[in-house]
């Protein structure tokens, strides 16, 4: 649903074609339009907008760096070869944080997903 934006603080234009982050920045505590409205505006649950965004610390970040560097060099593995390749480097991490850190940076391995041995229906069956 896309609509336009009529309160004089937000100005008039689109919300939508702006992130999240952003329109959760508009809102204006000290307005005259009351915090509930203002997010129906915008189009934002009034439950995020009493979330903090989380810091993720130096090590975290460390961590996943290290990750996408070994999943440029080896596309193909998963978290669980990448936990015994980080195990190799004296970094000890659980697969499922490392799955969790793969999954937050958009990482996927390069393997057959299910079903790729399904039939197609547009193509022609010989019997």
């Amino acid at each position: 649903m896309i609509f336009r934006v009529v309160a004089p603080t937000f100005g008039s234009w689109r919300a939508h074609q702006v992130g999240i982050a952003k329109r959760k920045q508009m809102i204006d505590r000290d307005s005259k339009i009351s915090i509930t409205r203002q997010a129906e505006l915008l189009d934002i649950s009034r439950g995020a907008m009493c979330s903090e965004p989380v810091v993720v610390d130096a090590v975290e970040l460390a961590l996943m760096r290290r990750t996408d560097e070994l999943h440029l060099a080896y596309p193909f593995v998963g978290a669980r070869m990448l936990k015994r390749t980080l195990a190799r480097d004296a970094t000890i991490v659980r697969r499922r944080h490392l799955a969790t850190l793969m999954r937050r940076v958009e990482l996927e391995a390069l393997a057959p997903k299910p079903g790729t041995s399904k039939a197609r229906p547009g193509n022609k069956v010989y019997l």
